[in-house]
This record gives structure tokens, sequence and C-alpha cells, in this order.
């Protein structure tokens, strides 16, 4: 058994599926199917499917045994408070990649997927904010919620204590941090730099196409039933692929639309870029990169 040593721990939003996808086509890396077992991170309270068991979560791993590098993907490690040492503990000569996002858009992109997943169902993006007071104090949390935690937005994007939490276990050489910014505008660059930092060769096999674009849902009430209704999932679920496949894109022509909400309203941009930038400052000596962008209105 060759352990995973290669893990994407975050942040959400940050364009992970995409990187993952990415490396699951180099030919010397092995990246696990599902994404996201979120193995790790004994803290984090969800009911969305976890893979805890450690034998099942190593066997997602066998194919790649012979490999230099075998990885995941769980983007809320970053998040959690104790899976940078349970990592650690578990293999210290880990490489850890972290990608993150200017913190307003991560939050405005994070608030849009849980209204899709009806982890949130407040539909202004501002009265969601608005709610994080009560909701540290359990109050407002959809019964359907699956991670209300990630409901604390400002929290998901509080990245200097969650990345010294990996500083402080790992070497600085283990950790690289990338900005979705530049894996939009070069992404080939960009996965080079990873590369790199993992030491393997370019191949020119990997296809750079854009994974887990985001969508809205047409009608909250239907996504709402299907999320409290599970046996309609497991129904689903015991399908034949092919015809899984044709439910599958139909109900999103149907009940989903293609995402484009608009930029976040200027003047709500203002308030919270004010509201951020002194840790965005702090995040800007911590990762030595320049973070000004983030801080435009």
């Amino acid at each position: 058994m060759a352990k995973p040593n290669l893990f994407l721990v975050g942040a959400p939003k940050c364009g992970t599926t995409s990187l993952h996808a990415y490396l699951s086509q180099h030919p010397i890396i092995h990246m696990s199917d599902p994404k996201e077992p979120h193995h790790f991170g004994r803290d984090l309270v969800m009911t969305q499917p976890r893979i805890l068991d450690r034998k099942q979560y190593e066997g997602l791993f066998d194919a790649g045994a012979s490999l230099p590098y075998r990885g995941e993907s769980s983007v809320w490690y970053l998040y959690s408070k104790s899976a940078a040492q349970e990592l650690h503990e578990y293999n210290p000569d880990a490489r850890i990649l972290i990608s993150l996002r200017d913190p307003v858009e991560l939050m405005y992109s994070l608030h849009g997927q849980y209204l899709r997943s009806i982890n949130e169902t407040i539909i202004n993006f501002e009265e969601a904010l608005r709610a994080e007071t009560d909701r540290r104090n359990g109050k407002r949390i959809p019964r359907e919620s699956h991670f209300p935690a990630g409901l604390l937005y400002r929290h998901v994007v509080d990245y200097v204590p969650q990345i010294n939490r990996f500083i402080r276990r790992f070497d600085r050489d283990q950790i690289l941090i990338v900005l979705f910014e530049q894996l939009t505008i070069n992404t080939h660059g960009t996965f080079r730099r990873i590369l790199d930092f993992l030491d393997l060769p370019e191949t020119g096999t990997v296809k750079f196409e854009i994974h887990n674009k985001a969508a809205v849902p047409r009608n909250m009430n239907f996504r709402r039933f299907l999320k409290v209704h599970p046996k309609i999932q497991k129904i689903y679920g015991r399908l034949p692929e092919e015809l899984r496949g044709g439910i599958g894109n139909a109900a999103l022509r149907l009940f989903f639309k293609s995402h484009d909400r608009g930029v976040l309203s200027p003047d709500l941009r203002r308030v919270l870029v004010r509201e951020l930038t002194p840790e965005i400052d702090r995040l800007e000596e911590l990762v030595e990169q320049d973070l000004s962008a983030w801080k435009q209105v």
C-alpha cells in the first residue's frame, strides 16, 4: 500500500475541480475518485458523503501504488482546524497545494453554489452575509444544510490562520500556493508551476477545460424536494449509466440555468473590500505575492 502524498486542500471555489482534473490527466499522477473524500478534518461537521474508514480511503489510491504521486482534493481541509495536523501525522512528507481567490469573489461564488445545493436558502447575498451573526448562534440554518459552518462566509476566507496551520506543520518547500486568478489568466503556466513544484515533466497531454461551472436553481422548492427525499436520489443512482446521463442532462437544462449572476454590486464590493483589506495585507506578506487586485473596488 502506498499512502497518498499530494493534497489539494482548498479553498473552495478556487479552481480545485479543474486542478484535480488536470492533475488526473498526468500519466504519473493518480488522483482519487471521488475527488473530495474528506477523510481528514475530524472537526468538520458535514452530512455530505465522506470516506472516514481508513482502509476504504487508502483503497482509493491502490491503482496509483507504483506512481510517484497519489493525491486527492478535499477543499475543506484548509478551513479545518485539525486537518493540517492530521495530514502531517499521516504523511509528513506530503506535498500540499493551496488555491486561493479574491475573498469577495469567493464568498459570492460560494453563495451561488450553496443555493444550488440548498446548503443556503437566502437568495440575496447581502442578506446572507447579514445572517452570519445569527448563524454563529445556530439560528437561520436551513434544515437541508449539509455543511452549516460553510455559511459563515467570512470565516471561509480567513486565509491567514488557515495557511499558518499548514506552515506550522510542513516545511515551506512542501507547500505551494496558487491563485485562482493566475489559473484563469494563464492556465498552462500555472499548471507548469505546479509540475515544477512536484519535480515532474510536462507531457503535453493535459486538456485545460473549465470544470464545475456554476449554475443556480430555477426552482428552489423543487431543489429542496429532491434534497429532503434521498430515496429519489438512490433510485436515480441504480439506473443504467447511459440513462442516468440522459436524465441528468435533461434535469440540468430544466431545473438549473448556466450561471451568470453578473458582477457583484459595486457598493457591496466596496464595503467588503474595505472590511477585508487589513487581512489581505497580512496575507500578502505571508504568501509573498502581489494581491493588490483583490483590493480594487
